[in-house]
């Protein structure tokens, strides 16, 4: 597969889960007048990035596919590939939420008059930024691999 794209669907994949707990924390919880560490909100945001991540990958994946074989062989290798994309995502983001120092590598770099909201939307997306790529690559690499 010609590099340039997947470097652009890295960048995209990596941006995408960026914005889901932005999206989440300082929309919904705003919305809903909650605080970002309010389960509901959390419940959605876990929800939210689960459909989302496993989506994408599963986007992603047909199509390094029918790159790298001149057709989708098999949508049952793209659907594992997209549920191991979905676990990776999902652990990361639960061991960030568990872990609160892991949260604290980018909330320290903030004021420390910043909304709770902003500070942990900033510290899922950058977790889950990198998981999401991180996931995109593993499981790229096996959807990639031709019958």
């Amino acid at each position: 597969m010609n590099m340039a794209i997947t470097i652009c669907l890295l960048i995209c994949i990596f941006l995408l889960m960026f914005m889901v707990p932005v999206l989440t924390f300082m929309g919904l919880s705003s919305a809903l007048g909650a605080n970002s560490s309010e389960m509901r909100v959390l419940v959605a945001f876990f929800m939210i990035a689960g459909i989302v991540v496993f989506l994408a990958s599963m986007g992603v994946f047909a199509l390094m596919q029918k790159e790298d074989c001149g057709k989708v062989q098999s949508m049952t290798k793209i659907v594992n590939n997209a549920g191991l994309a979905l676990l990776i995502q999902v652990a990361t983001l639960v061991l960030v939420w568990l872990i609160p120092a892991l949260r604290g590598v980018i909330t320290n770099l903030l004021p420390p008059d910043t909304d709770t909201n902003i500070s942990d939307a900033l510290a899922y997306g950058y977790f889950g930024g990198f998981a999401g790529a991180f996931s995109t690559l593993i499981g790229a690499s096996f959807s990639g691999m031709c019958d």
